[in-house]
């Protein structure tokens, strides 16, 4: 459903008066000294993706030996808070902005530059396709530093001129459930509506679970759908004995359960910015199907996941959140040899156990090293502590 064009007019009118506002702070050195405080906004309430990348950032530069205040940006950017609520910030040191580039504007814009004049400013950035939105490229001046989470996300970048660094997250070890046998194959897609179901592709999962299992009682397939429009067409897809819709808003604790008590992750997405869910799903040993894309050639654990062919297409996005350019079209008949596969416990190139899929994920996703881009990026930042630092 598209926003309607005066909706659509408002909200460009308000990015550009909040970059107009935002001027001053484009090309201003900053200064940083090495026992200053980091302060990171990100969306900490909201269990969204985006949210918990917020935190691995900011835990991560607790990781480094870093005195990090979050800064809670969810209320302020759903309209329920005023700018007290960004009391947690100290006033000095960096500041990180885990934020798409136009909702950092509105914090900054709350924050109001003088507050923010002679500080090192960071943004963290992750678009799902090739390129990114042209109009982001007016916000880099904005910032020192662009870190981008994925080398896939920081090309995209690069398509509109806009150099990043490439900072992955490290994750925490996750908690591996026990084996379920129920006797019932438990298949979960995970997808929001506001983040475009033709990108999420989740008719093409549903069309992969019925060619692989067709009326079988002994597989299910479970879609947790968020933001579903009422009358959706999609609904009449999905009333069958083998379907179970879940649409209620689940805290991350919860999200972590119901991902790690199935029996696989189907992500048939036709782009992905970081893939922050097949990671988890990993981490707890639950087999992943998903596309083979530019962003998951560097999340791929063997034994632990299995990438279907993918060809290369133009977007067609009947929401019109993504327009232009192409993106991927996974091969939908492998993707259900692949499940049939894991059910039968016939692939070899599965890795036995629950715990043997977590460990091969760990040592990829888990590692210290992962760490040292974000500690180099740091160091570059304050590297003439007290000085001048020029914009990015």
């Amino acid at each position: 459903m598209r926003r309607p064009v005066w909706s659509r007019a408002k909200a460009e009118l308000r990015a550009h008066q909040r970059l107009s506002q935002l001027r001053g702070l484009a090309g201003r050195p900053a200064t940083a000294a090495t026992d200053d405080p980091v302060t990171v906004y990100g969306l900490f309430s909201s269990s969204t993706g985006l949210g918990e990348a917020g935190r691995l950032t900011a835990n991560g530069l607790e990781r480094i030996g870093r005195k990090v205040f979050r800064v809670d940006a969810t209320p302020h950017l759903r309209g329920r808070a005023d700018p007290d609520s960004f009391d947690r910030d100290p006033g000095r040191g960096p500041v990180v902005f885990h934020l798409n580039p136009v909702e950092a504007a509105e914090v900054m814009a709350a924050l109001q530059p003088p507050r923010l004049a002679e500080r090192p400013r960071i943004g963290v950035w992750l678009y799902e396709l090739d390129p990114a939105p042209a109009r982001w490229a007016d916000y880099a001046p904005l910032f020192h530093q662009i870190w981008s989470p994925s080398p896939a996300s920081r090309n995209a970048l690069a398509s509109i001129a806009v150099s990043a660094r490439l900072v992955p997250y490290r994750h925490a070890p996750l908690s591996v459930p026990g084996e379920r046998p129920d006797g019932v194959f438990d298949v979960l897609v995970m997808a929001d509506y506001n983040s475009s179901l033709a990108r999420k592709n989740v008719g093409g999962a549903i069309q992969s679970f019925r060619a692989a299992f067709g009326h079988d009682p002994s597989a299910r397939l479970t879609l947790k759908l968020s933001n579903l429009p009422r009358r959706h067409g999609l609904r009449a897809q999905l009333d069958t004995p083998a379907t179970v819709l879940m649409e209620e808003a689940l805290e991350f604790d919860r999200l972590l359960e119901l991902i790690g008590r199935s029996d696989a992750l189907l992500s048939l997405h036709r782009g992905e910015g970081y893939g922050l869910t097949l990671v988890e799903a990993m981490l707890m040993g639950t087999p992943v199907v998903m596309s083979r894309e530019p962003t998951t050639r560097t999340l791929h654990v063997p034994g632990a996941c299995v990438a279907v062919p993918s060809a290369r297409v133009p977007v067609r996005d009947p929401q019109r959140i993504y327009r232009g350019g192409v993106w991927a079209e996974p091969d939908m008949d492998a993707a259900a040899d692949a499940l049939a596969a894991i059910k039968r416990g016939t692939d070899a190139r599965w890795l036995p156990t629950k715990k043997a899929r977590a460990d091969a994920a760990r040592a990829l996703f888990c590692s210290d090293e992962r760490l040292e881009p974000l500690r180099a990026a740091l160091s570059d930042l304050e590297r003439d502590a007290g000085g001048a630092l020029p914009a990015a």
